[in-house]
């Protein structure tokens, strides 16, 4: 399931900033140890850290003023004012970590 969300973060035709929230829940729990990297190296034709390293890219160019569309309907205020500051921020932080296992 995490690998498919990974990867769906990308191949949308537009960004979900939901699937953003659920990258970010997966890989800061101790699920991030139970990544199919043989489906993400199947599916993509890429190596995981060559994986990692495009959707950090991928990641890195998103407004974070902008994560609570499609999103914000579905958190708390405080998870609201936490997705604006932080969402972003720490999920580059979490696909680096995912890059420097590598």
């Amino acid at each position: 399931m995490i690998a498919h969300k990974l990867m769906t973060v990308m191949s949308r035709k537009s960004l979900a900033n939901r699937d953003l929230f659920d990258i970010h829940y997966f890989l800061s729990s101790p699920y991030a140890a139970e990544i199919n990297y043989d489906l993400i190296k199947q599916c993509t034709e890429k190596e995981p850290k060559e994986f990692f390293k495009q959707l950090l890219e991928y990641i890195s160019v998103i407004n974070p003023k902008t994560v609570l569309s499609g999103l914000g309907e579905i958190l708390t205020a405080s998870q609201k004012d936490w997705a604006k500051a932080k969402l972003v921020i720490e999920l580059k932080g979490l696909l680096q970590r995912q890059i420097d296992l590598f």
